[in-house]
């Protein structure tokens, strides 16, 4: 039996849901040969006894302690990132957290030293490679133990967006689009699921508005709301290049088709890509007035990620980490 011990310093949130305990927490599903346990708060006397110790994300001097501690007892360490936090926009809230010396040089350290690292998209993989040879793309996958993906064919009149206050930068790119839209096809209806969107909700009357709230309960609200069309604005920097297309995948759950900026991550069968708040308009707007145009997109993204980005089948990869892991 191999031992894993997870650290998640940052509980109920999407990390944790697609990252951590949320994916790993199934690999009973592939193998009998993997046990998992979690921890919120450590110290040497619980490491003890493990084989591999896994942290999601740490960037903090106690979190690099640990990692430190547990080579010095030849405990295998484990280490998932899922942004590029060498490089986040000025726009985002958490860039001065980020941007502080002594945190870069945490996140720096901490990828050199890890035994193994796995990243959410080849993006990262390529920023980050030269710091580690032993680095992997596990991409972030729709946990269909949880949530069966069903081919839905959609007719509702919604337009979903989802996100939190970090991304008002990216929002703004085609805010004046939106609401114009929005003016002119009154017949459909605008669906927000954030905090803080008033610079939005004020302005587009046909809207409807959810209060962000814990993953289980989002994925009730877009089940229950079913949008036909899911945006996911961006602005075109390197940390949403590396940004992974979570929302593609919640998104095609829900029954919708997606319209997201041509970047790498969105460059995926039935994305319906743009490269100007122009072209925003122009897809959306055909999305809109041509069932047959979103369900021939949705499809593509259904078979998709039906045949590659299932948890079920993404795990495999976790597993192919763990036996190098053991086997150095």
């Amino acid at each position: 039996m191999i031992k894993i011990l997870l650290v998640t310093m940052n509980k109920l949130n999407a990390v944790d849901f697609y990252r951590t305990f949320g994916a790993l927490a199934y690999l009973y599903k592939l193998t009998d040969k993997v046990q998992i346990d979690r921890v919120d708060n450590i110290t040497w006397d619980v490491i003890i006894g493990y084989d591999i110790l896994f942290m999601c994300r740490p960037i903090r001097t106690v979190e690099r302690g640990i990692i430190k501690a547990a080579k010095e007892m030849n405990i295998k360490t484990w280490v998932d990132y899922d942004d590029l936090l060498h490089d986040l926009p000025e726009y985002n809230p958490a860039f001065n957290y980020y941007n502080d010396k002594d945190i870069r040089n945490n996140i720096t350290d901490v990828i050199n030293i890890a035994d193994f690292v796995t990243v959410s998209t080849q993006k990262l993989k390529d920023y980050y490679g030269h710091l580690n040879k032993n680095i992997m793309v596990v991409e972030n996958a729709h946990n269909d133990y949880l949530y069966p993906l069903k081919r839905i064919d959609n007719k509702n009149q919604i337009v979903n967006w989802r996100g939190s206050f970090t991304h008002r930068g990216d929002l703004y790119t085609i805010r004046d689009q939106l609401i114009n839209i929005a003016g002119n096809n009154k017949d459909w209806v605008f669906s927000f699921i954030g905090t803080d969107l008033w610079y939005m909700t004020e302005y587009i009357e046909n809207h409807i508005f959810y209060e962000g709230c814990d993953i289980n309960i989002y994925f009730e609200i877009i089940k229950k709301t079913k949008p036909s069309i899911n945006i996911f604005p961006l602005v075109k920097n390197p940390f949403n290049e590396a940004k992974s297309n979570i929302s593609w995948l919640e998104g095609v759950y829900s029954g919708s088709v997606m319209i997201a900026p041509d970047l790498p991550e969105f460059n995926k069968p039935g994305v319906i890509t743009y490269n100007s708040p122009e072209k925003f308009s122009y897809y959306l707007e055909k999305a809109l007035k041509s069932q047959s145009f979103r369900k021939e997109n949705y499809n593509k993204s259904f078979d998709y990620i039906t045949e590659n980005l299932l948890l079920s089948n993404v795990n495999k990869k976790r597993l192919e980490v763990i036996e190098c892991l053991m086997s150095v």
